[in-house]
């Protein structure tokens, strides 16, 4: 009986070990576990799904969109409202939308752009941005326009455009000083990213031996700075922190400007062309340019006969017209004896003359034939050799002495004297012609944010800095 029991526990452990089918299900902790179906032999690595993705019942709402492809999830996110399509600046700065377009409905807030990096803050803004509510990313509103991945802050543009803010009348009302003080704007703002688009270029073209240069130049100009200010650096920075500007931010446009210059010069000087046949063709259609005419400056001793008439009256009398004419004689002889004894005419002139420019002496400006009112004396001037004076003119108004202070002769250059100029003339023409075709073909590939608000908010700045309310 022992060995049976030895051998029966011998084959039940042996056939758990084997795995013997018909012993597994027989146990009845099996019965409770689902059945496992056995890999297939023939299944091969490619017939297996690399993911399993549920099928969507039809009966449920329909599944959510899957996720986008890698490249459009690393795409950078760009601000809101920039299009895909290269946007031209005209279409950027134009203020009104066809009659057959409808409008779009305001937005409720500013629309915004997310950067990564902060734009310059400055005394004009700084109040304005201030009440942007921080978040992360930063949101800049539109007080800054973008320019691909560069933007141009509103400070940039009315500091181009102080020149021509100023020059504005401030006796405008504010409603006609807005407009004009728009069209500066605009014409800055298309400089400014003209500007931009090609420092873009030059900052990723530019070879290091032209940029050692502008290193240098850099430095010479702040040196010179320095010197001008005093010879100390602080007090070049203090005169620009009066001016509301840093020197650190007026050395940066100084360097841009002479990046671009130089950039520019370096990419198209050497594509430009002019041969004796372009020269000698400009020479001939444009032969006026090269015509030198006479020019004399004059210094005249005036005595009008009105000088002597009574007045707080009518019409003079005969008698008072030939006393007046004969007190204006005396005193323009009295002048010419001066003179013949040798006294400086700039002396007599501003003893004697009553003309509208005694007071300098009687000295007018360097003009060709045809400019004076007075043609007779005009008439003698131009007969007269560098230095000489003239007798006494008499005119229906009064009488003159005028002087030859200065002669130019006139002159018709010849081509072989023209030539250096015309060459001048031609090489900026293509120069002009080819740098405009360049910003066009970067303006093209541009991709710049609208912003209409950015073009308010500049304007609305000006008008508060320049128009005298």
């Amino acid at each position: 009986p022992m060995r049976l029991r030895y051998v029966i526990v011998i084959v039940l452990v042996a056939g758990s070990l084997s795995g013997c089918t018909w012993l597994k299900d027989q146990w009845p902790w099996r019965r409770k576990e689902v059945p496992v179906t056995p890999p297939s032999d023939v299944t091969t690595r490619s017939a297996e799904p690399a993911l399993a993705v549920p099928q969507p019942d039809a009966s449920q709402d329909p599944p959510r969109r899957l996720a986008p492809q890698r490249r459009e999830q690393e795409r950078p996110a760009r601000p809101p409202g920039e299009h895909d399509e290269p946007m031209p600046l005209t279409e950027l700065l134009a203020e009104t939308r066809p009659a057959s377009q409808p409008a779009k409905p305001a937005p409720t807030t500013k629309p915004a752009a997310t950067r990564d990096v902060k734009p310059p803050v400055s005394a004009r803004t700084e109040g304005v941005s201030a009440r942007k509510t921080p978040v992360e990313p930063e949101v800049v509103v539109a007080f800054v326009l973008y320019v691909n991945d560069r933007f141009i802050t509103v400070d940039d543009v009315l500091d181009g455009a102080a020149g021509g803010l100023t020059d504005i009348s401030k006796n405008l009302p504010e409603k006609a000083y807005r407009l004009r003080a728009r069209e500066a704007v605009q014409q800055e703002v298309r400089r400014r990213v003209s500007q931009l688009l090609v420092l873009v270029e030059a900052e990723r073209r530019l070879p290091d031996e032209q940029t050692r240069q502008i290193d240098e130049q850099m430095e010479r100009l702040l040196q010179r700075m320095i010197a001008n200010a005093g010879g100390s650096r602080s007090k070049l920075e203090q005169t620009y922190a009066r001016q509301g500007k840093s020197l650190a931010t007026v050395l940066r446009k100084r360097r841009e400007d002479l990046t671009v210059q130089l950039y520019l010069r370096m990419r198209f000087i050497p594509a430009i062309s002019v041969n004796r046949s372009m020269l000698w063709d400009y020479y001939q259609k444009n032969r006026a340019e090269f015509s030198r005419a006479k020019k004399v400056q004059m210094q005249l001793i005036t005595v009008p006969f009105k000088a002597f008439l009574p007045g707080g009256r009518g019409e003079p009398s005969d008698l008072e017209l030939q006393a007046a004419k004969a007190k204006t004689i005396q005193q323009i002889t009295e002048a010419q004896k001066a003179l013949r004894a040798g006294e400086d005419f700039d002396e007599v002139a501003k003893r004697l003359s009553r003309g509208i420019k005694a007071a300098e002496g009687g000295l007018w400006p360097m003009m060709p034939a045809g400019n004076f009112r007075k043609t007779e004396v005009e008439a003698a001037a131009f007969k007269l050799r560098q230095g000489q004076v003239s007798e006494i003119i008499e005119t229906e108004t009064g009488c003159h002495i005028v002087k030859a202070v200065r002669v130019e002769p006139g002159k018709t250059m010849s081509f072989e004297e023209a030539q250096g100029e015309i060459e001048e003339k031609l090489r900026a023409a293509q120069f002009d012609r080819l740098t405009v075709e360049y910003f066009g073909r970067l303006f093209e590939s541009a991709r710049i944010l609208r912003a209409k608000e950015f073009m308010d908010a500049a304007v609305d700045q000006a008008v508060r800095e320049y128009w005298r309310r």
